[in-house]
């Protein structure tokens, strides 16, 4: 319930999966601080009552359409040179492609619909979350580094949401500290992977461009930074946000 609320907040837990772990108690305490709450981490009686000013639904129905389970679905390569060769990198399955489009792990969709079979018409239960505003007036982004946060500003400089992150790795990559601007910004981007910009690369690596697609290294959105070869960029792999370590 509260990862549901918070992600129509703007303030994502990353995967509604009903776990309490580490990026939902990251992004309590977001949602504890931006709006002047006690910050616990835990779902405090007045963090419920916050959240609860958003009366939709929780859950909703959504029927599966032929474009659903259309495709094409194909396994993601491990080795960058076997995803070079296709066309593009597209979902694996339908249910990943269900789950991401309803912000869900696609565990946590089966737990919801345990006697569904997934066909054109099949009936789902499915989190709400497609109703909620875009946060107004965002000026710019702060990331807090020690958190993973993300955190979108308001012309005041205020929080008006807030994601789970993944940064680069401490050791190879570290995250600069500073000001950066947003360049560009690139809609299902393709991929350039280089392993001469890529300190742990395999030795043997080879230069290899990766179509776009929901699979691609960056997902379906790339926003470049002033800093070259650096971006703000999404994931083939929704689950590993703020756990996991990126170049």
């Amino acid at each position: 319930r509260a990862q549901i609320l918070l992600d129509r907040a703007w303030f994502s837990c990353g995967e509604i999966d009903g776990r309490y772990a580490a990026n939902m108690q990251r992004m309590v305490k977001a949602y504890q601080a931006s709006h002047e709450l006690k910050v616990t981490g835990t779902v405090t009686e007045e963090t419920w009552i916050a959240l609860r000013h958003d009366g939709a639904p929780l859950l909703t129905n959504y029927v599966v359409t032929v474009k659903d389970l259309a495709g094409p679905f194909e396994k993601t390569p491990v080795a960058m040179d076997e995803r070079g060769e296709m066309k593009a990198l597209v979902y694996e399955s339908p249910e990943e492609a269900l789950a991401e489009k309803f912000h869900t792990s696609v565990g946590y969709l089966k737990q919801l619909n345990r006697s569904s079979k997934l066909e054109t018409g099949t009936n789902l239960i499915v989190p709400n979350v497609a109703a909620s505003a875009t946060p107004v007036r965002a000026a710019s982004i702060e990331i807090d580094k020690s958190e993973r946060v993300l955190y979108v500003l308001d012309l005041d400089q205020r929080p008006v949401a807030g994601f789970p992150i993944s940064i680069g790795n401490e050791k190879n990559d570290p995250l600069p500290i500073g000001m950066m601007a947003i360049r560009n910004e690139v809609k299902n981007p393709g991929f350039t992977y280089n392993p001469t910009l890529l300190k742990n690369a395999p030795k043997n690596a080879q230069k290899v461009d990766i179509a776009p697609g929901p699979n691609n290294p960056v997902g379906s959105i790339w926003l470049g930074l002033t800093k070259p070869h650096w971006g703000i960029h999404g994931t083939p792999n929704p689950s590993n946000v703020g756990h996991s370590e990126t170049n």
